[in-house]
């Protein structure tokens, strides 16, 4: 797996676009997003869009489940704002989807649009 972490503006608005292809496993995963949340805080930015439209995830479906469960051990706050955009693995993303809607208000999963994703994140001031 392979990621790059960009701050784009995009309507005056300050987003960090985490970018992730290839395979992702479950530590991969972790990995990256301890470290997308760690720029984050060092960049004093809120507003995530984690991009893994190009990636093909290598866990089950729970663990789709579980890293939904446990975003704020990652160091994600409620003030945190997190887009994910997918295209593949669709079954475990809208589970995660269903998981994120039950637990936060503050993380969206959607298919393959990431204009509707950073519209998602201008929501937020």
């Amino acid at each position: 797996m392979e990621y790059k972490l960009i701050i784009e503006e995009y309507q005056g608005q300050k987003q960090i676009h985490a970018i992730v292809t290839g395979s992702m496993d479950e530590q991969s995963r972790d990995n990256a997003i301890r470290e997308t949340v760690a720029f984050a805080r060092k960049e004093c930015i809120q507003r995530v869009i984690w991009d893994v439209r190009d990636t093909k995830l290598e866990y089950s479906l729970t663990g789709s489940h579980i890293v939904m469960e446990k975003l704020k051990e990652f160091g994600l706050t409620y003030t945190d704002r997190l887009a994910i955009v997918y295209k593949n693995d669709r079954l475990q993303h809208e589970h995660g989807a269903n998981v994120a809607y039950n637990r936060y208000n503050n993380v969206t999963v959607i298919y393959d649009d990431l204009e509707a994703a950073r519209e998602w994140l201008l929501q937020f001031k």
